[in-house]
């Protein structure tokens, strides 16, 4: 009998376990770009085409969840905090925007997108793009430049940008503005090739 009490007296607290449980968790997604700030690819007075022939991301960005470094060599995938589309595609997408917005003498193209014969190729390998635990935006990795010259430089960039809020829209938005100071470099570097 006593164990039929002790049965009983439990029963509302496992109802309400299980109500718990049953509810689903909230799924927040993000874009890199703002459907509603797009670059015009119209450029007629364009002197030079550029496509970005090859954008690599490290193998552990292949994910749609938010990465954050919490140590040196320990990452965290957050389950809550997910890309809206694969991060290769949103990189390449809010990149050749900035790229297009800073520039009017250069159209910036992906590989779908028609280039000729004397469009320059751009390469940019990801190794880093992620939010630490220490309130920073992390963009690194390199990139270089194929065209006319024979010369191959290999460009270096290792972006932080401080994260003056919490919240993972604040990091989006800081690892968006590190893209486009991403951008600004591909530019100038660009610009002083043709000098």
């Amino acid at each position: 009998m006593t164990h039929l009490k002790r049965a009983l007296s439990l029963a509302p607290l496992l109802v309400l376990l299980s109500a718990c449980a049953s509810q689903p968790e909230s799924i927040h997604y993000y874009l890199l770009s703002n459907p509603d700030h797009l670059s015009d690819l119209n450029k007629p007075q364009a002197k030079q085409k550029v496509v970005l022939q090859s954008l690599e991301l490290a193998e552990y960005l292949q994910s749609r969840h938010i990465v954050m470094q919490l140590s040196t060599n320990k990452l965290q995938f957050s389950n809550k905090h997910r890309w809206a589309e694969n991060l290769h595609v949103s990189v390449e997408k809010a990149l050749l925007n900035s790229l297009n917005q800073q520039s009017q003498d250069i159209l910036y193209l992906n590989r779908k997108q028609l280039g000729d014969g004397t469009a320059q190729h751009l390469f940019v390998e990801l190794k880093h793009f992620l939010i630490t635990e220490n309130s920073t935006a992390v963009v690194s990795g390199n990139f270089w430049v194929k065209g006319e010259s024979k010369d191959l430089n290999i460009h270096s960039f290792n972006i932080k940008r401080d994260l003056s809020r919490d919240g993972y829209p604040h990091a989006i938005e800081q690892l968006t503005t590190a893209l486009s100071e991403l951008a600004t470099r591909i530019r100038l570097v660009l610009e002083q090739n043709e000098a």
